[in-house]
């Protein structure tokens, strides 16, 4: 499918499978993950935003740019994940 520009680079990243996750606090401590997009979907994607806000904010999902925003998934098969921990 395809939605358009919604991320930017963070967006192009995923589309790749290849998204990184670091911790604001220490930015170095990341998680690279590579691998195969199997499936993009806006189904289930604002639920899913929703899901992750109360799990790491304790509270509904603050909705920056307004709640007309589409909400994109992404699922990535993994085929390698590395951090600077190994």
């Amino acid at each position: 499918p395809s939605f358009g520009r919604l991320g930017g680079p963070e967006e192009a990243e995923l589309a790749r499978g290849q998204p990184a996750v670091d911790p604001a606090a220490q930015p170095a401590s990341y998680v690279r993950i590579r691998g195969r997009v199997v499936r993009v979907t806006t189904e289930g994607a604002a639920e899913h935003s929703e899901a992750l806000a109360q799990k790491y904010l304790g509270g509904p999902y603050p909705w920056f740019g307004g709640r007309d925003q589409v909400r994109v998934l992404y699922v990535i098969q993994p085929e390698r994940i590395s951090s600077p921990r190994g």
